[in-house]
């Protein structure tokens, strides 16, 4: 289908929509492109989300941050979230940049790799037991 458009990790064989090449060319004039923007997103962008999500969802009073991809979303969760002394776990399939983001932002002992039953998902009772104790 042509209007489908994956927003998955880039792939060699997959090339950008005619309409992306277009919209990048006129975007070069826009002088916010050339700069650095404040870590949570271009403020023209944030405005407008906040906007749409009050008119169109009824979520007012919402923080909204705009990353450059899930990585780094994720790398600031981490951050956020996870003090010094926290643990955290994943289980498989996990993907690789979480773990390393985990390992980069509290040390490779923060990370623990959850075991997995038959059909792939998390074992709770490894995960209850784990947490309780």
């Amino acid at each position: 289908q042509t209007q489908i458009y994956s927003l998955a990790q880039g792939v060699v064989y997959w090339k950008p929509p005619q309409c992306a090449y277009t919209a990048l060319a006129s975007s070069l004039q826009n002088e916010e492109l050339h700069t650095y923007c404040p870590d949570e997103g271009l403020p023209s962008l944030l405005s407008e989300l906040q906007t749409k999500l009050s008119n169109e969802n009824n979520l007012q009073n919402v923080n909204v941050i705009v990353t450059s991809g899930a990585n780094q979303a994720y790398v600031n969760c981490v951050s956020t979230l996870l003090s010094p002394s926290d643990k955290a776990i994943v289980f498989a399939p996990y993907y690789f940049n979480h773990v390393m983001a985990i390992q980069m932002m509290r040390g490779d002992d923060a990370c623990i790799v959850g075991p997995t039953l038959v059909g792939g998902q998390p074992d709770l009772n490894w995960l209850e037991d784990t947490l309780s104790s």
